[in-house]
């Protein structure tokens, strides 16, 4: 369970939150805040086990970084996420953050090295050296169920290393 005692939602704060507009309690949340050496703005209220900092505002928990963030420059569409470029989850930093895709955050993520892929990613089925192996039948000609077999994988596996929807990172 998060701890709720500091967050906007606490009985403590409740009263005197309740009425005040996003902008007063941006301002809020940003004082009770702490600076980092790397420039981060640290927000240790609510941290869920994802990492990341939420708040309760108008019954809703929200993250703390997207709540910043719409603050400041506006709505976003459900559809478009909150990017760290400091890659700190419980960073409400403005200049910290940006919008982007889902696809570009998670490339982001294995760019930056925060997610595993590969052989290094714990439901990986095959190694460096056999989708080595794999594209060179591929290329050969040999049909995607026999390597498929050979391989112990399913078929809609060496289709997708043959079409680089998987092990793209490797080629």
């Amino acid at each position: 369970m998060p701890d709720y005692s500091c967050s906007i939602t606490s009985p403590r704060h409740k009263r005197r939150l309740r009425n005040l507009t996003d902008e007063q309690i941006l301002i809020w949340l940003l004082r009770q805040s702490r600076r980092n050496e790397n420039g981060c703005l640290i927000c240790d209220k609510s941290i869920l086990r994802d990492g990341y900092a939420h708040i309760g505002v108008r019954g809703k928990l929200i993250p703390a970084h997207r709540f910043v963030y719409t603050t400041i420059y506006g709505k976003l569409d459900s559809s478009v996420d909150t990017r760290h470029t400091c890659d700190v989850r419980n960073c409400i930093a403005p200049g910290h953050l940006t919008h982007g895709s889902r696809k570009q955050n998670m490339q982001d993520a294995i760019d930056r090295k925060r997610i595993a892929t590969g052989q290094q990613s714990p439901n990986a089925k095959l190694n460096i050296s056999q989708v080595r192996q794999i594209r060179n039948q591929i290329k050969q000609g040999r049909r995607l169920k026999l390597i498929a077999n050979d391989f112990n994988v399913s078929p809609s596996l060496i289709s997708a290393i043959k079409l680089n929807y998987r092990w793209k990172h490797d080629r």
